[in-house]
């Protein structure tokens, strides 16, 4: 597939929920019809093609979708602008979440592994250099040799203990970082408990990638109504936030959230 992701999030409750009024043939068309968007992208809106793709009738389809059509949205056909496509909105927002999230791990992992080339090069050199000086020299008298034997053992100390020494940040400017930090701050809609936020958000150290992520999330959460009711009332203290990774949690669905979240990404909804 190209590299994409086989599996989407699968939100127990938000399902059982939204589909508890749901005839059990409905819910198999509509699963159906969420995988088959996950693997391809979008479904046609031709109601022949959509039946067949799910294994019914048409007017089994037909009467299916009188129930669970409103919960996708058309947008234009990639391949052909006259033509159009079916979408689940919140199953896009899910593809971008998860795409986000591997390319932070990503640009993670490939910074943590130049981190370590480095240091192993530094460590290598050291001790070439150590050694070559060594041997370059004339033969060291008895107490030479013990003065170079305790130098060669402070070298291997001082390795050990840089492996054992918590490494710097791998994003390394600290203004940098704090820079970050005041991105992410200007949209926490809960302005208290910076200094505590500031300590919880340097220790994650968070790319400019996964900041960008944060920022999404927290715009999109802040649309919710749990979020925007009684004044802010319901919204965790940043630290907290930032100490549970909540930037992962599911974002409810509601229709305003939803729709602010899918523009700020450049998704396709009608």
């Amino acid at each position: 597939m190209n590299g994409k992701p086989p599996a989407f999030l699968f939100y127990a409750a938000d399902w059982l929920t939204d589909t508890a009024e749901l005839s059990k043939e409905e819910k198999g068309i509509y699963i159906d019809l969420l995988a088959y968007q996950w693997i391809n992208g979008s479904l046609p809106t031709d109601a022949t093609r959509l039946a067949r793709l799910v294994g019914v009738d048409e007017a089994m389809l037909q009467s299916a979708w009188m129930i669970i059509g409103d919960k996708f949205a058309q947008i234009d056909d990639f391949h052909n602008s006259n033509r159009k496509r079916y979408v689940n909105p919140r199953l896009e927002v899910e593809r971008e979440i998860l795409r986000e999230r591997r390319e932070a791990r990503r640009l993670a992992g490939q910074k943590g592994g130049e981190a370590s080339s480095k240091a192993r090069s530094k460590r290598t050199s050291k001790r070439t250099g150590k050694r070559s000086t060594v041997a370059s020299s004339k033969r060291p008298s008895k107490n030479q040799r013990s003065e170079d034997e305790d130098k060669d053992k402070d070298v291997i100390r001082n390795e050990q203990n840089d492996q054992v020494r918590p490494r710097r940040s791998a994003q390394g400017d600290s203004c940098a970082l704090e820079q970050r930090f005041e991105e992410w701050w200007s949209v926490w809609p809960k302005k208290v408990a910076k200094a505590r936020a500031w300590k919880v958000f340097e220790k994650i150290d968070p790319d400019d990638t996964l900041v960008e992520w944060m920022i999404r999330t927290t715009a999109a959460f802040s649309a919710t109504e749990d979020w925007k009711k009684e004044k802010h009332r319901f919204v965790p203290n940043p630290d907290r936030w930032l100490r549970g990774n909540q930037w992962e949690d599911e974002i409810e669905s509601t229709a305003d959230s939803l729709e602010s979240f899918c523009r700020d990404r450049d998704i396709p909804i009608k």
